[in-house]
């Protein structure tokens, strides 16, 4: 299938695939390269069936909108102004004369700047931001996949790092977190066990308490109790 000059599509749907990268830029920050890739594949699959083989330009402009998206995406989200790599990239746009290296292209342009944002990006900075999130998150959502999203990585590469940088599962450490918090409003505060369970993201206060009781070896209203002893028999 041969890339050919092609009449100015009407279509705004079209229009939206030719220059809207989106969908990649995301894919390739919160998911990984292979889906960029393939999400790049399946718009290009969407544009030859609008309006057939794409033309010279059009092959230009998609090409040249996938670099420039990648590299405003990154320079926007991750703070990473990768302009070596933009620049670069500019080989793969020239030089494309059928549909297969329309893809290749492609592929080589994504594959580029995944390269660059690992080569770039420390570990340590995205482990102590995972971290600060749970930290004011504690009754939300700290799945793998929500607090990688959160901090702009894929939840495979977030459990792996996590455990070699911290030294626990990232479940492990999310559970801490919100017993260490539970502990605290136990101590200091007169709210309802069905408060602090819910404060601290768990699911039920029967679910706390089974959790609690497992890690301290009393229920949470032992702890209290005991707590205010300590401490003279005073509420907070």
């Amino acid at each position: 299938m041969t890339v050919c000059p092609a009449a100015r599509p009407e279509s705004m749907d079209y229009w939206e695939l030719l220059y809207n990268q989106h969908a990649v830029c995301e894919a390739l920050v919160l998911e990984n390269v292979e889906v960029a890739k393939a999400l790049f594949h399946r718009q290009v699959d969407r544009l030859v069936h609008l309006h057939g083989p794409l033309g010279i330009e059009q092959a230009f402009i998609l090409l040249t909108s996938l670099n420039r998206g990648l590299y405003n995406y990154l320079q926007y989200q991750l703070n990473l102004s990768l302009t070596a790599c933009c620049y670069d990239n500019r080989v793969s746009v020239q030089g494309v004369r059928d549909m297969s290296d329309v893809f290749r292209a492609g592929d080589r342009i994504i594959m580029a700047y995944d390269a660059a944002i690992r080569a770039n990006q420390g570990s340590r900075t995205h482990i102590e931001k995972a971290c600060a999130y749970v930290q004011t998150h504690l009754d939300g959502d700290l799945s793998l996949s929500a607090v990688g999203e959160a901090v702009y990585l894929s939840k495979c590469h977030l459990c792996e790092i996590f455990r070699e940088l911290v030294g626990c599962t990232f479940g492990d450490y999310v559970r801490q977190q919100r017993l260490t918090r539970a502990r605290l409003l136990l101590r200091t505060t007169a709210r309802t066990i069905e408060d602090i369970a819910q404060a601290c993201g768990f699911q039920s206060a029967t679910y706390f308490a089974t959790v609690f009781k497992n890690e301290m070896g009393m229920s949470p209203t032992q702890f209290r109790q005991a707590s205010r002893k300590q401490q003279g028999g005073g509420k907070g």
